[in-house]
């Protein structure tokens, strides 16, 4: 339940407070203007009848221009038409000549400005020299959450900073790993930094909350994220790695540049536009995002910001899944041959990254080959999808694993084709897939299958699990039988072994081991140091031995 102050700036001393429910209210709205039938009524000429509401959704309360006349500010930032706005407490909404200050929500009050508290206390940095400060580019720093902010209704990206502070170093693009305990063990995952290294003194994760998948209703929901989402508050402490990873504009420079993302795959993007932007930088960026709906952008009034401020920022977003009701003037639906070309005419001449869900990297990649551009300027990083080989379809999952940077090339994108654009039957490709599948459907098929129909005969399932797939940890001795669809790493986290890692994706090096006797195979190709391998990606062939 909100608190409001209402004040009218022709008379500023004169305040009036107001509790708001919406939660009671018809469609769980309060509406605001000049109407008597409003729930707040604005003696004000350049406010409209009803002008905007304060609406309750999913747990939080969110304020909507209407389609005033004069338009409304929030935290004196152009409210877009029918926009649903986050509220929170101490944020400002302006109405013609009136100013809404939301002073408390649930019963929780503003922070209030320290008064008894030093300046080194509330503002360390402007009380030392930042010259000597550390710059922290390896190990593992301990660091203190102090901001949360709500993106979206399921997207929230926190900010941290370390005591004493130090100068976060690193490409914008990389990524870290948190280390938590969640219900008594020590759980790592890593989260594209979405902050940008031009900005040292902080650094930010933005978090989507993950529901459970919808083909597995019954499998869990994301761990960690969800555990973000649930747990963290500020002045909470984690540790976390530091940054890695290659999928950055530092590693292949460009002056224009094509940015696609999806979802949560917009975090890597947003740290790269932020550092060109701040740094002034003399580069050209297409930003093309896909989201579900409007209320779905993440980081919205931030990329139109940077769209009205610098020249060489352009910004085009479409959304799959429109409102019934809510205007929308962007593109819709999905990115496709007729949209991409609309937005960057030019895009054969950019270097083109794309960061998403596994089937919207798998489409965009596909997209870009169909329509000529050349592949050698494509860069990828994959966010989601689960790390387990489809047996049905070895092929087509074997494409979204690779390493997260990895440059894709025209020949692994072909395999994939086929299968995708098999309704236009008289097209010749599609007649690809009948010789493509027998490769990898007969290794399956002859000895993993054949044990269960010679069930009768008892001696026969122990050869078959002897000389299948395990993984053995030599310093504990420990013996673990899979199936060899599964990571290293996976089978071994399955059993509580605490393997290290870092990116999952087999990009950071993090997780490499040494390889003792047996054999791995990798879903695409791994740059690894002959003798070791890559846990996080290798796949156990027969009885592997590693040190660890």
């Amino acid at each position: 339940m909100p608190e409001v102050i209402i004040i009218d700036t022709r008379k500023p001393q004169e305040t009036k407070t107001i509790m708001l429910a919406p939660e009671q209210q018809l469609n769980n709205e309060c509406l605001l203007g000049r109407d008597e039938r409003c729930s707040i009524v604005l003696d004000d000429t350049l406010a409209s009848r009803t002008h905007g509401k304060i609406a309750f959704r999913n747990g939080g309360y969110y304020y909507s221009d209407l389609g005033s006349r004069n338009g409304s500010k929030v935290n004196n930032v152009d409210a877009q038409l029918n926009q649903e706005y986050l509220l929170k407490p101490s944020d400002t909404i302006a109405l013609g000549n009136h100013l809404l200050w939301i002073k408390a929500i649930a019963g929780e009050e503003a922070p209030a400005v320290p008064q008894s508290m030093s300046p080194a206390q509330y503002m360390p940095l402007a009380t030392i020299d930042t010259t000597t400060l550390e710059t922290w580019t390896q190990g593992t720093k301990q660091v203190r959450c102090v901001q949360i902010i709500d993106e979206t209704i399921d997207v929230k990206t926190f900010t941290f900073v370390c005591e004493p502070p130090v100068k976060f170093n690193y490409q914008p693009g990389q990524f870290i790993t948190l280390s938590l305990n969640i219900d008594g063990k020590n759980v790592k995952r890593s989260y594209s930094i979405s902050s940008t290294p031009s900005r040292p003194h902080s650094i930010e994760v933005t978090v989507k909350r993950v529901p459970a998948p919808r083909d597995e209703p019954s499998a869990p929901p994301g761990l960690v994220s969800n555990w973000l989402h649930d747990n963290m508050k500020v002045g909470s402490q984690i540790e976390i790695n530091a940054p890695m990873g290659k999928f950055t504009n530092f590693a292949n420079p460009s002056s224009r540049l094509l940015l696609i993302s999806a979802g949560s795959g917009i975090t890597p993007m947003m740290s790269m536009s932020r550092w060109i932007c701040d740094t002034i930088s003399n580069v050209d960026i297409v930003f093309l995002h896909s989201a579900r709906s409007p209320e779905d952008i993440i980081f919205r009034q931030e990329l139109e910001m940077m769209t009205a401020r610098y020249p060489k920022f352009k910004l085009a977003i479409t959304v799959t899944r429109p409102v019934p009701g809510q205007p929308w003037y962007g593109y819709t639906g999905r990115i496709n041959e007729t949209i991409l070309p609309a937005i960057s005419p030019d895009y054969k001449d950019r270097t083109v990254y794309v960061c998403g869900p596994n089937p919207f990297m798998e489409a965009t990649k596909e997209l870009l080959a169909k329509i000529n551009f050349p592949m050698e300027n494509y860069y990828e990083e994959s966010f989601g999808g689960a790390k387990k080989k489809k047996k049905a379809a070895p092929a087509a999952s074997a494409a979204p694993q690779g390493d997260r940077t990895s440059i894709i090339q025209p020949p692994p994108v072909q395999p994939i084709q086929p299968p995708i654009q098999q309704p236009p039957v008289q097209q010749p490709p599609a007649y690809v897939a009948p010789q493509v599948q027998p490769t990898f459907v007969t290794p399956p098929a002859a000895q993993p299958v054949a044990p269960p129909p010679q069930q009768p005969a008892p001696q026969q399932p122990a050869p078959a699990a002897s000389s299948g797939p395990m993984v053995v940890l030599a310093k504990s001795g420990q013996e673990i039988s899979c199936d060899g669809e599964e990571a290293i790493l996976d089978v071994a986290e399955g059993e509580g072994a605490d393997l290290p890692f870092g990116c999952r994706m087999g990009a950071c090096g993090a997780c490499k081991v040494k390889k003792v006797s047996g054999d791995v195979v990798y879903d695409d190709d791994v740059d690894c140091e002959d003798g070791f391998i890559y846990t996080c990606v290798a796949r156990p062939v027969n009885r592997v031995v590693i040190e660890a």
